[in-house]
């Protein structure tokens, strides 16, 4: 199978499946935010940041660089799987007594302790079927891991929102995830073993001090990454301003989930392409070949769109999905809107950096980033709320879209960003742009205003796009 045709098969899987499981949770966020209100959902959402930050350390760049090696010495991926599998295993206990000090430490009160502990008891079972999932992505078989996840969102979705309606709150969400998990690493350990690969747990010192070594610069990234995301939230735990804690992280979380709702759609095509890149990465035009298209698809299937939606449509959206008590919520949704399009567009040239042994030269630029989304935090908490994290979020995206470019040039001599060869691309954003500003004006429903430019996007997009998207259509007839 062609290089093109392997990005084409493994991203139909990946896109298809994170589509269907990112609409599921959509609609389990709606429906618990609308349960939950402001205060409740935002200690939920501080629940699963402090939870987010122990998952870091249990993989510590562990995933894209174990695809990666995986991918690219197939006769050694069952041994190299086993000390994979038992590393992060050993982290996550090892790494376990350390959050119940951090979360003493950070000084919350008992019951969202309490939630905390059982939220990463599931985490640490997720550190040991993810493992499972690394090793399909880097055989480059997504069908398996695609459906599961399709599965496991719906039936984790359904079962939260049964426990919401039933009335059991937040402790009934996090048992509900722990449940989920078990028996997750329970089917996931039982099938791999008997179907795929009899794995077992080994211990090496020398080989893990090089998983570790190699995985640093890919942890580096990912932590400086979930920092960029999460750590709005614990700044808003903490930082007094014009809305009590509580409610202000209530407000800003829903905005945010609806920003970056179509993110993990671009992730996807980042985890489909990655390990054809790794194979590929001394063929520069094969490697710049695949960025551009893998750019252009994040610019037509998410980044438009999520312009189009936050800066025509921010108020009837939240409105809409999370009620009349969410309109706080619309100018928050306005500015990360433009943040996560800008993410959205630079993902795949992280991704491409990803791909090389230099991909520790970035790490001090996202520091940088990091930092500045900080200082920008504590500076406009105080006054704007939530509102200056949004801000303080777009600023360090754009700090960072620019020193991805700069350094995918120098170490790769690629340039990704030729406005002309995304020109099909800008001109149906000013079209969109200009037909959203005239529909809005009209006193029609929200749902017929949003579905008729949703309707002539499209067929804009299969206009200008009809070439490519036949050229992929052929791709996957012919690979699958």
């Amino acid at each position: 199978m062609t290089v093109a045709r392997k990005i084409a098969k493994n991203t139909l899987f990946i896109f298809t499946s994170g589509l269907i499981s990112k609409a599921i949770s959509v609609a389990f966020i709606v429906y618990a935010v609308r349960i939950l209100g402001p205060s409740d959902f935002g200690i939920y959402t501080l629940i699963t940041t402090v939870v987010f930050f122990f998952s870091f350390f249990i993989d510590l760049g562990i995933t894209p660089m174990a695809i990666r090696e995986l991918a690219r010495d197939r006769e050694k991926i069952e041994h190299l799987f086993n000390h994979i599998l038992t590393l992060r295993l050993s982290l996550a206990l090892l790494l376990y007594p350390a959050l119940i000090l951090a979360v003493n430490l950070l000084g919350y009160d008992d019951r969202i302790k309490a939630l905390i502990y059982l939220m990463a008891v599931a985490f640490i079972l997720t550190a040991f079927s993810g493992s499972f999932k690394i090793l399909y992505f880097s055989m480059e078989k997504m069908q398996v891991p695609s459906v599961i996840e399709v599965l496991v969102s719906f039936i984790s979705s359904s079962a939260g929102i049964l426990i919401l309606y039933l009335g059991y709150g937040l402790t009934g969400l996090v048992l509900v995830v722990l449940t989920g998990n078990a028996l997750g690493a329970l089917i996931s350990g039982i099938w791999v073993r008997r179907f795929v690969m009899k794995y077992s747990f080994s211990f090496n010192r020398v080989i893990w001090t090089d998983l570790l070594r190699q995985a640093l610069p890919f942890g580096m990234i990912a932590f400086l990454n979930g920092i960029n995301r999460h750590i709005s939230i614990i700044l808003l735990s903490k930082l007094s301003g014009p809305f009590p804690r509580d409610i202000a992280i209530g407000y800003y979380s829903p905005a945010q989930k609806m920003a970056s709702s179509l993110i993990p759609l671009v992730r996807s095509l980042r985890v489909a392409s990655l390990p054809t890149i790794s194979g590929n990465i001394d063929k520069k035009k094969v490697v710049q070949k695949i960025l551009e298209k893998t750019t252009q698809f994040s610019l037509i299937c998410v980044s438009i769109p999520l312009l189009i939606a936050a800066l025509f449509f921010s108020h009837d959206l939240m409105t809409f999905a999370f009620g009349s008590a969410f309109s706080e919520s619309s100018p928050a949704f306005r500015i990360l809107g433009v943040a996560f399009a800008i993410q959205a567009f630079n993902t795949p040239a992280i991704s491409t950096l990803s791909a090389t042994k230099d991909i520790y030269k970035f790490v001090p630029w996202a520091t940088l980033s990091i930092l500045i989304t900080i200082v920008f935090c504590i500076v406009l908490i105080p006054v704007m709320s939530f509102k200056g994290v949004a801000i303080a979020v777009l600023i360090g995206n754009l700090f960072r879209a620019m020193s991805v470019q700069l350094l995918l040039r120098k170490i790769m001599g690629i340039r990704i960003f030729i406005p002309a060869r995304y020109m099909k691309g800008f001109v149906i954003l000013l079209f969109i742009s200009l037909l959203s500003f005239v529909i809005n004006s009209f006193d029609v429903h929200f749902l017929y205003r949003i579905f008729t430019v949703l309707l002539v996007y499209i067929l804009c997009v299969l206009i200008l796009y009809r070439t490519q998207i036949g050229e992929f259509r052929s791709l996957l007839k012919a690979g699958i």
